[in-house]
């Protein structure tokens, strides 16, 4: 398995990533719209595909992870019609390399378990993967490659949108930091307040995680507002916005080789 697409499907946007072996040579991201139908998916992404030069009939294998339930059949159905080839759809119960260890795994999302897998295969163990999305999740993988759980908290720009709306006298603002804590007027206090209280945010709990694992975790960082948030802590040890694609392709290439799910 050369040729693949991976498709993950987020609350926010939907990630699409074309890969060559294991080096992803493009990726798109279009915005989560649940009220369209697989013929317009089918439309915007064969068009999203050949603009970016994508040889559609070269794929070889299709990969998808999506945490809209209402979505998934949609996107899969239009992928299915564009490649030919029915999407491997990933759940809790696809073989992907590590031991789950969550009370019930069909409730953890699937793009988090993905993103346990890329770990574990990737980076030193055990790790702490945080996901900048519409919440912000940390998912914790053991030495022994277990998924031992990890934490659901607001996310950034979910937590700022709600802020902008209560509060009538604030407006919104760009989520970029102004270069001091101290701000000077009401949107540079408001860039530092929202950026900061993540970035100390991600260290006090990669703290207790750390605590309660008693060691030292390889910290992950993903998502689209990571680099920003990254910026400003050391506490980070890899930055990779690619990151759930990359483990869907690790995926992929485990059950093509075993030719099962």
């Amino acid at each position: 398995m050369e040729r693949l697409l991976a498709v993950d499907i987020g609350n926010t946007n939907i990630m699409l990533g074309v890969f060559s072996g294991a080096e992803v040579t493009a990726h798109y991201r279009l915005a989560t719209e649940q009220n369209k139908t697989p013929d317009e998916y089918r439309l915007l992404i064969q068009n999203i595909l050949k603009g970016g030069e994508t040889e559609i009939p070269s794929m070889e294998m299709a990969i998808l992870c999506s945490v809209v339930p209402r979505l998934t059949p949609t996107v899969s159905e239009a992928v299915t019609h564009i490649l030919g080839i029915e999407p491997l759809v990933v759940n809790h119960n696809t073989d992907m390399g590590i031991k789950v260890l969550y009370d019930n795994p069909s409730e953890v999302g699937p793009d988090r378990l993905v993103n346990a897998a890329a770990a574990a295969k990737l980076h030193p163990l055990p790790a702490i993967v945080v996901d900048f999305g519409t919440a912000t999740t940390y998912d914790v993988i053991s030495r022994e490659r277990e998924y031992l759980g990890g934490i659901i908290c607001p996310g950034v720009e979910t937590s700022a949108a709600d802020l902008f709306h209560r509060a009538s006298r604030l407006a919104p603002v760009e989520l970029t930091f102004p270069g001091k804590v101290i701000g000077k007027n009401t949107a540079d206090s408001l860039r530092a307040g929202i950026l900061l209280q993540a970035s100390t945010s991600l260290e006090g709990i990669v703290k207790l995680v750390e605590q309660e694992l008693a060691e030292r975790a390889t910290v992950i960082a993903t998502g689209g507002l990571a680099p920003t948030i990254c910026a400003l802590t050391e506490r980070v040890d890899v930055l990779d916005r690619l990151f759930t694609l990359k483990g869907l392709q690790i995926i992929a290439k485990k059950v093509a080789k075993r030719g099962k799910p």
